[in-house]
């Protein structure tokens, strides 16, 4: 079930619960270095990304967040963008989807149901219900959770509402009211208010993502040539099938 915050423990809260997971950080750390040999673009119908313990992961997948993180930084190199989306969304999102399917349904529908409520951002800031996080503050570009933070940087969505947005812990509502745009890329920001409807707190969270990472370190069976490097630090690519 959700849970709700104190007044006083807001504040703290809200940076641990809506923020890039800290394991992003070792990636963020080398963020504006391009790689020396840029990856060759997949051939026509080489959709595939990565397989591990069953799930599939396409280029698809990967593109809308690539798209946000070239706008966010140009510099960039390309395999350290697809290794950040791989290991702070797409594969925790894949992994939490299969184990909570039945606590994500009724998130959803909670989610929903505020959502119907609140057409604008500042019918957010005032929603009421079964929310874990609600708060009104400023936002750099690397906060949120990589597509909510691509919601709220559009500046078509300024004053709006997004649909239940799905991240690794359950769904988050989220609405720009003020965008500061800045000359050096990157270093936009927003104020804003995000509501969450997650399934954990953060340290129970933290621990069930790193014990699946554990267990799931060697399921890898296929990751794009081109892409070895882009797999998350705690994947172990699949090894060649020795000849006989």
């Amino acid at each position: 079930m959700p849970l709700k915050t104190t007044a006083s423990s807001r504040s703290t809260t809200v940076l641990a619960a809506l923020a890039i997971p800290t394991l992003a950080l070792s990636t963020l750390a080398i963020w504006g270095c391009s790689e020396s040999n840029p990856p060759v673009p997949p051939a026509a119908g080489a959709s595939q990304l990565v397989s591990i313990d069953g799930i599939d992961i396409t280029f698809a997948d990967v593109d809308p967040l690539l798209e946000y993180l070239r706008s966010t930084n140009p510099d960039a190199g390309h395999k350290t963008m697809v290794r950040l989306i791989l290991e702070t969304h797409l594969i925790p999102l894949a992994l939490a989807e299969r184990s909570f399917a039945k606590e994500r349904a009724v998130l959803l529908e909670q989610a929903k149901g505020v959502r119907q409520i609140a057409s604008n951002v500042y019918e957010l800031e005032q929603a009421r219900g079964n929310v874990e996080v609600q708060e009104r503050r400023a936002y750099t570009r690397l906060q949120p959770d990589l597509p909510v933070a691509a919601f709220l940087f559009n500046r078509l969505n300024e004053g709006g509402v997004s649909q239940p947005i799905p991240v690794p812990r359950g769904f988050v509502l989220a609405g720009t009211h003020e965008y500061t745009e800045v000359p050096v890329a990157g270093e936009d920001m927003v104020e804003a208010t995000q509501v969450g409807f997650f399934t954990h707190k953060v340290v129970e969270w933290q621990d069930w993502l790193a014990a699946e990472q554990t267990r799931i370190a060697d399921q890898c069976t296929y990751v794009h040539p081109e892409f070895r490097d882009a797999l998350p630090t705690w994947c172990k690519p699949p090894q060649p099938k020795k000849g006989r």
